[in-house]
């Protein structure tokens, strides 16, 4: 028995759908299974791992979940929902999401940086300085750093 295809057949936030197309229905069916058990794993870490980290972030900035969802344009429950681990935000949302969070999503995901907002506004301002700036404020966090 070989395996003449294997496609993508759905596409969502963070899951993906497997479908194998094969020369037997039984062992089609075994890799389905297979592979979604697979995905369901992480899909569940991954809903964890995300939950945790816009809670962490919402409360930094010192918002509710409920002014983070109006603020949004949402219902009231929306993101007291994805915190929960109920359903993850769209892709489109998620944009949203970090927006008004002040961050990237890429450093949502990087979770050490414990204050992405903050970051990133330092780096904005970093870069409208000369070269001799960026020299004097450098050796400033040398220093805050090593005594630290």
């Amino acid at each position: 028995m070989t395996i003449k295809a294997i496609s993508i057949i759905g596409v969502s936030f963070a899951v993906v759908k497997i479908y194998c197309e094969c020369d037997s229905q039984v062992l089609q069916c075994t890799c389905s299974i297979i592979n979604l058990e697979v995905v369901s794993i992480l899909y569940d870490e991954f809903k964890e791992n995300f939950s945790i980290r816009l809670a962490d972030l919402r409360t930094k900035k010192g918002s509710s979940a409920r002014n983070m969802s109006l603020s949004l344009g949402r219902d009231d429950s929306y993101i007291g929902k994805i915190e929960r681990k109920e359903f993850l935000p769209t892709v489109t949302e998620f944009y949203y999401i970090c927006e008004f969070l002040g961050t990237t999503p890429k450093d949502f995901f990087n979770v050490d940086i414990i204050y992405p907002s903050e970051i990133g506004e330092i780096l904005s301002c970093l870069t409208m300085l000369e070269e001799e700036q960026l020299s004097n404020i450098k050796g400033i966090l040398q220093a805050m750093v090593k005594n630290k």
